[in-house]
C-alpha cells in the first residue's frame, strides 16, 4: 500500500515510487528463486506448480 511504501522508502532513503519498484523486483526474484529450488526437489517440471500450491496451502494453515 502507499503508506507502506512511504515508510519503507523513508527507512531505505528511497522515494515511495522507488520503494514500490524495489519491492516488485524483490517479489519477482523471490518467485524465481523459489521455483528453481522447488524444481530441484521434483521429478518433472510439471510437478513444480503442484508443489508450490501445496506449500502455499500449508503456509495458510499455520
Amino acid at each position: 500500500n502507499g503508506a507502506g511504501y512511504q515508510s519503507s522508502g523513508e527507512t531505505l532513503q528511497l522515494s515511495p515510487e522507488a520503494a514500490r519498484v524495489a519491492a516488485h523486483r524483490m517479489r519477482k526474484r523471490y518467485r524465481q528463486i523459489l521455483r528453481e529450488e522447488i524444481a530441484h526437489t521434483t521429478a518433472t517440471p510439471e510437478e513444480v506448480d503442484d508443489e508450490i500450491r501445496h506449500l502455499f496451502t500449508a503456509l495458510r494453515r499455520s
